[in-house]
């Protein structure tokens, strides 16, 4: 899977807790952003497209257990998919989304970088 940003937001089951959703944009270095953090191109050409609003794609596991951050067997989890806004370079928004809805994402965003 290698490196991936996370944007840590409240769980919509349990707002007392957080979730950390995982995303492949801007500077891909295991950065942790929240909502309103600006993302870093550090080191990277920003694509002309970043300008105004760009839609990413994340996801999300479900029963990662909590006691490890080793899994031995990815098979086991479950995902919840998200659409990741940014607002010229801006996290603005996340939010659950359709699988299907996730998978298109990822295309459009793998054809334009």
């Amino acid at each position: 899977m290698g490196l991936n940003n996370w944007v840590k937001i409240p769980d919509p089951r349990d707002p007392s807790r957080n979730i950390v959703v995982g995303f492949k944009y801007g500077l891909v270095w295991e950065i942790v952003y929240s909502v309103g953090d600006t993302l870093s191109w550090r080191g990277r050409v920003r694509p002309e497209f970043a300008d105004g609003l760009v839609v990413v794609p994340g996801w999300a596991a479900d029963n990662f257990p909590e006691s490890t951050t080793v899994v031995t067997d990815a098979s086991m989890l479950t995902f919840t998919h998200y659409r990741i806004s940014f607002s010229n370079d801006v996290l603005i928004c996340v939010e659950p989304i359709s699988e299907a809805e996730h998978d298109i994402l990822e295309e459009q965003l793998d054809d334009r970088l």
